[in-house]
């Protein structure tokens, strides 16, 4: 992981289990990948820029993996709750607004 450790998604999501520290680094990982995605940007482009990945994004991606420990399964017998819009609303000012040289632009 990039941006975060494992000790770091424990403490956000409150989990004190060391058993399921291979799983907690895979949603990790998919948080970043997620995010990155999301901005459509790198974070080594984010530190480029800003000297560090902002506090903002390192805080999305926690926020990410603590809905994706939670929410494991895509279907479940009980409610679902979709991502949170906080996430969004915090890497909104880091997503790339001008086109990348391969033409791809920000969705968002």
């Amino acid at each position: 992981m990039e941006t975060t450790t494992i000790d770091e998604i424990k403490k956000n999501s409150r989990i004190d289990a060391n058993y399921e520290d291979d799983l907690i680094e895979q949603i990790g990982e998919t948080a970043e990948a997620m995010v990155q995605a999301v901005m459509e940007r790198s974070f080594a482009d984010l530190v480029e820029v800003y000297g560090a990945v902002p506090a903002p994004v390192r805080r999305a991606v926690l926020c990410l993996a603590d809905h994706l420990y939670v929410q494991r399964s895509a279907v479940s017998g009980t409610s679902m709750y979709s991502v949170p819009y906080t996430v969004d609303f915090m890497l909104k000012p880091y997503c790339r607004l001008l086109p990348r040289e391969d033409g791809c632009g920000c969705k968002k």
